[in-house]
This record gives structure tokens, C-alpha cells and sequence, in this order.
């Protein structure tokens, strides 16, 4: 007797897991050409794209808990029902939250400290902010919470980069503030 998954037999799943572990060797395949480029540059460098690659593996490792296993219905996210005007404040905030991250990681390359406490100060709780009246109302509590501390961290590495200069510590800030996004945006979507 064949044994089945879900109805399939074995020999339909076979060539299935077969592509699945092709796209796995692939993917090795890219890291480790990535990590011989890195291995080849100055030592000057490698400390920067080390440093940049274990963020990068932080977020390939928080990722995958967003995904949901097929068949799985994924939970629904809450739906913020905005007026226009808040709605394009929020996304507004969010574009500069991207502007600021890429000018962070583009200052750090260059060691940049005074660049880094800039950038993160423009999306920083204490950045001029004319917010449409009556946005803090619109918002759903959670969300509001989670956008106050993800401009405290902001703040937090402007500070920490101008005191420290310590690659190290603005790195750790910054995953914190995307895993910070990645939750938001797993909770909550824009909607009519």
C-alpha cells in the first residue's frame, strides 16, 4: 500500500520536494558566493558587510514567521479606515522611516556618525510634524503605541551614534526598528 499526504501519493510529492530542494541549493549557493566576495574584499570592509550581513540574516530569520504554511488561512490583519488626509500623513511617516533607514546604512558605510544621528533625528519623535487634526483619534491604540516607539528609537540611535560611534550598537538599533515595521505592518493595513 502507497502512503498519501493529503490525498497525493508519494511519487506526485517526490518531484514536488525535488524543485523545493533545488531552490534550497540555489539559495546556499548565493550565500556563500556572497560570503567568497566579502572574504576577498580589504579588511577595512569586511567588517562592514559582516556587520550588514547579520542584519540581513536577522530579517531572513523574522520573515519566514510571517509566512503561513499552505492551506493555512493567514490571521487577518486590522483594517485602519482612514480619512485621505490621515491615511497619506501615515504613509507619509512610514516613506520617511525608509529615507532615514537608507540614509543611516549609507552613513554607517562610511563611518559617518554625525550623518547616522541626522538621518535618524529626521523620523525621531522631535521631527517637525504637522499632522492632520483629529489623526490621533483615527488611530487604532496599538498602532499609536507602536508608531510613538518607533520614533523613540529613532531618537534613541541619534543619541547613541553621537555618543558611541559604535557601528555595532547603531546595527542591533536599526534591525530593532525594522522588526518594529514588520510587526506593524503584519497587524495592520490601510482599507475602506
Amino acid at each position: 500500500m502507497m502512503k498519501t499526504f493529503k490525498g497525493a501519493s508519494i511519487n506526485s510529492i517526490k518531484p514536488m520536494m525535488a524543485r523545493q530542494n533545488a531552490a534550497k541549493k540555489r539559495s546556499i549557493d548565493s550565500y556563500v558566493s556572497i560570503l567568497s566576495r566579502i572574504l576577498t574584499q580589504p579588511a577595512r570592509l569586511q567588517w562592514i558587510y559582516r556587520s550588514a550581513l547579520k542584519t540581513l540574516g536577522m530579517l531572513l530569520c523574522v520573515m519566514p514567521m510571517l509566512a503561513w504554511a499552505e492551506g493555512e488561512k493567514a490571521p487577518e490583519r486590522e483594517v485602519m479606515k482612514l480619512a485621505p488626509e490621515h491615511e497619506a500623513h501615515v504613509r507619509y511617516e512610514m516613506r520617511g522611516f525608509l529615507v532615514s533607514l537608507q540614509g543611516i546604512n549609507e552613513a554607517l558605510a562610511k563611518q559617518d556618525f554625525e550623518a547616522v544621528a541626522r538621518y535618524a533625528r529626521q523620523s525621531g519623535a522631535s521631527a517637525p510634524q504637522a499632522a492632520p487634526r483629529g489623526l490621533g483619534k483615527a488611530l487604532p491604540p496599538r498602532f499609536r503605541e507602536m508608531g510613538g516607539a518607533t520614533h523613540a528609537a529613532f531618537d534613541q540611535l541619534a543619541v547613541d551614534a553621537q555618543t558611541m560611534g559604535d557601528t555595532r550598537v547603531v546595527l542591533e538599533q536599526v534591525s530593532g526598528i525594522m522588526k518594529q515595521c514588520i510587526q506593524c505592518h503584519a497587524a495592520y493595513r490601510f482599507g475602506k
